[in-house]
């Protein structure tokens, strides 16, 4: 809130947000994830915050990290009396802070809006954390773009200070640069092992790393689910496998930074269809579904709407089925494009 006691833009924004998606003020536990806490961002941010936290000791904060849904994957905090505090909050391991589960809050909210959101104490959406300040901002890969997880630092309301906001900054600059710097090493591990093995053979071959697919004329077409087969590959520890990959066999050669596996190169093999089916995104659960639905048709009623995501994520999709067949949903370069060619659809009716 600012010095007057009115509530900020941004708060209020996100409060009408956490309003929209059901979050009950009073009653709200955070939900459990089974959070996989070994992700490539998890092992280069880890070490950048245990290092933040030893400067931290003694100075009443917590400071946490999240993967891209809100779903802690670390915590440290520097005192007893505060451990205890969060751990009532459900601040740890495996908890997820989404604004649609928690309403507004400091790793959900910078989720949620792509930037440094600061929530002192009754800001939060949720009554049971009006004790406490979270600052919170999300990071993203310099490679890709994508957001990959969020830095949070957390102290009690009364000991808000506009040194969070730097401890955070500052974070996120260190664990970005890293990111950037490993990035340049297993892009360019993973280009030489495609390298070799397509000088071996005409087949079909593929390399895949946590954010990189590279493939040859053979493969390109095959429509192959790179997340799924980053999770057959992450797990294995054993060069020479033969995996099952829809409908095709495939042989693994692993790519390791040190210990870790960074990626593989699969030499597909078996038939290979005229026109392969492509593999489409998992739609969401229904329940979610048609409660994203409602409310963008409750939005639609109210005005122009404006649906914000990062490509291949379903916006269309949502507007398509909210407008119905008689409606028009636009893929625009902005929000502002889209709110004319909706607005221009209600002038007409």
């Amino acid at each position: 809130m600012t010095v007057d006691g009115r509530v900020r833009g941004e708060i209020l924004t996100s409060w009408r947000r956490s309003t929209l998606y059901g979050v009950d003020r009073e009653h709200v536990e955070p939900p459990y994830r089974d959070t996989d806490v070994d992700t490539h961002f998890a092992r280069v941010a880890v070490p950048i915050a245990r290092r933040m936290a030893e400067l931290l000791v003694g100075d009443r904060s917590a400071l946490a990290l999240s993967d891209a849904s809100g779903s802690v994957v670390w915590r440290w905090v520097s005192e007893p009396m505060l451990l205890g505090t969060l751990d009532a909050l459900s601040v740890a391991e495996g908890f997820c802070f989404d604004e649609q589960f928690v309403g507004t809050n400091g790793l959900g909210t910078a989720l949620e809006t792509g930037a440094l959101a600061v929530v002192r104490g009754e800001e939060h959406f949720v009554s049971r954390f009006h004790d406490v300040t979270c600052v919170a901002a999300p990071v993203r890969h310099p490679v890709t773009r994508r957001t990959v997880g969020a830095v949070n630092v957390t102290c009690r309301a009364e000991h808000t200070n506009p040194l969070l906001r730097v401890v955070v900054l500052k974070l996120v600059d260190e664990i970005q640069a890293a990111l950037l710097d490993a990035a340049s090493r297993r892009e360019r591990s993973l280009l030489a092992a495609f390298l070799d093995a397509r000088r071996s053979t005409n087949d079909a071959v593929v390399t895949v790393g946590e954010d990189v697919v590279i493939a040859n004329g053979a493969a390109v077409d095959l429509g192959l689910d790179h997340r799924g087969i980053w999770d057959e590959v992450r797990h294995l520890r054993t060069d020479g496998a033969v995996v099952s990959l829809d409908g095709f066999s495939a042989r693994m050669q692993l790519v390791r930074d040190g210990p870790a596996t960074t990626g593989a190169v699969l030499h597909i093999a078996g038939p290979v269809p005229a026109c392969p089916p492509r593999v489409r995104a998992a739609a969401p659960a229904p329940g979610r579904w048609e409660r994203l639905l409602d409310q963008t048709r409750t939005l639609l009623a109210a005005g122009p709407v404006v649906v914000r995501g990062e490509p291949g994520s379903g916006r269309a999709t949502l507007l398509r089925a909210a407008l119905g067949p008689a409606g028009v949903a636009v893929a625009a370069e902005s929000g502002t494009a889209l709110a004319r060619r909706v607005a221009a659809r209600d002038a007409a009716r």
